[in-house]
């Protein structure tokens, strides 16, 4: 037995243990001594015994129940498995088959979730890349709208005791959230201690914590312990920052014999603007988006003020890059072609015929609408008609957008306008 309990004593004293963490296609280095872990974690356990010994058992215990092992396998992988619940597990080993166990290492295993409500009852997630598209978000964001993250873990830890440091591509420097204790193993951010995540034009915090999406991004999402520094795990969701873009042509009826022709283009405006409230205010229902190009009475004598927005989806500046949603009013005709007219006099305009103000067959290029167009809603007689040509010039238009358009999104614009989507 002396042998066996200084050959136990040896493997203690060499045992080596070393994790990698894998979070989707992330791989970090795991840091020492803090032993917190996340779901999903692989750990790699190898050790020895002194001469004349047997081989060394590993086994993973939570509470007085065996997850995994007993096992010779040395070195040996194992992964935390969801199944197992989060909370404090042991890694232990015995050199003498078994008959005595010994505590390796202690860690406490913590499993993030991200969520889009306040009930953590909808998980934030995305699209993975496939079928020829690229990796997708599922959720478009509007101003007023937060993210929420969920940690369980091990109980009693208190507030502040997690941290997680967000980042996004346009901003690799991040936020940091500051989780709050509320009870039973479960920590978030919480309004309470400002600490509720937004998406934003620029990254700031204040009574809440805004990070700076320009475009469809990936946010990561790295766990912390906010006392050492030590990260635990990292997780991360492509996310979408709602936009959208309106523009109406300059209208006078231009029908023949008539001398006192009608200026539709007011009537044009206020049905953009009634557009434009739906989506950007912030009442029930509504989607509180951020406007990124206006534009009322676009004159057909500057025809590429007009093309430019269409073919750009808005302003196509470098803080928003394409919207995810435009209006157009205008003219237009079963080949697609729109129409406005032009401003000829000071005064009373003098009729004109209608003409072209984007050339649906020729204006497209292989690079429009390629970014983050998903919803482009054209208010003009006759464009997307299937006797016509013009409904083929715009699909192909929309066939170059890479990624899926957010299902959650589209169904809420229904409701904020009243516009029924037929998929």
């Amino acid at each position: 037995m002396k042998a066996k309990g200084d050959c136990y004593r040896a493997a203690v004293v060499l045992l080596v243990i070393a994790c990698v963490l894998f979070v989707g296609a992330r791989q970090a280095a795991a840091t020492e001594p803090d032993y917190y872990r996340c779901v999903g974690s692989s750990c790699l356990v190898w050790g020895s015994c002194s001469d004349g010994c047997g081989p060394i058992w590993f086994r993973v215990r939570k509470a007085a129940v065996v997850k995994q092992g007993p096992t010779t396998e040395n070195p040996w992988t194992f992964t935390w498995l969801e199944a197992w619940g989060t909370g404090d597990f042991v890694v232990e080993c015995s050199c003498d088959e078994g008959e005595n166990w010994e505590t390796a290492a202690t860690y406490k295993i913590c499993k993030i979730t991200l969520y889009v409500n306040s009930g953590c009852t909808t998980e934030l997630t995305d699209w993975e890349a496939g079928d020829n598209n690229l990796r997708s978000p599922k959720f478009c964001f509007g101003k007023e709208e937060s993210i929420y993250i969920k940690v369980e873990g091990p109980s009693g830890l208190g507030d502040s005791f997690f941290e997680v440091q967000v980042t996004s591509e346009s901003d690799t420097t991040g936020v940091p959230i500051v989780l709050d204790d509320e009870g039973s193993g479960v920590y978030k951010n919480t309004s309470t201690s400002g600490e509720l995540l937004r998406l934003s034009t620029a990254s700031s915090q204040a009574a809440y914590d805004y990070i700076k999406v320009v475009d469809e991004e990936v946010l990561t999402f790295k766990l912390k312990v906010k006392s050492s520094g030590a990260e635990i795990c990292t997780l991360d969701v492509m996310v979408d920052r709602g936009e959208f873009a309106t523009i109406t042509a300059r209208s006078y009826d231009s029908r023949p014999n008539i001398n006192n022709a009608p200026d539709r283009t007011p009537l044009w405006n206020d049905a953009a603007d009634e557009f434009k409230n739906d989506i950007n205010d912030s009442g029930e229902g509504n989607l509180d988006w951020w406007g990124v190009g206006e534009v009322r009475g676009s004159d057909a004598g500057n025809n590429d003020a007009f093309d430019d927005f269409l073919k750009n989806g808005g302003s196509n500046q470098a803080n928003n890059l394409e919207s995810d949603m435009f209006y157009t009013h205008s003219h237009g005709n079963n080949t697609g072609d729109l129409y406005g007219t032009e401003i000829t006099s000071a005064g009373p305009p003098i009729i004109e015929d209608w003409e072209t103000i984007f050339d649906c067959s020729n204006d497209f290029a292989a690079g429009d609408w390629n970014n983050d167009v998903e919803w482009p809603i054209i208010k003009a007689c006759s464009v997307l008609q299937h006797d016509g040509t013009g409904r083929a010039h715009y699909e192909d238009a929309l066939e170059h957008a890479p990624r899926r358009a957010p299902p959650a999104a589209s169904s809420r614009f229904c409701r904020a306008t009243g516009f029924r989507a037929r998929w």
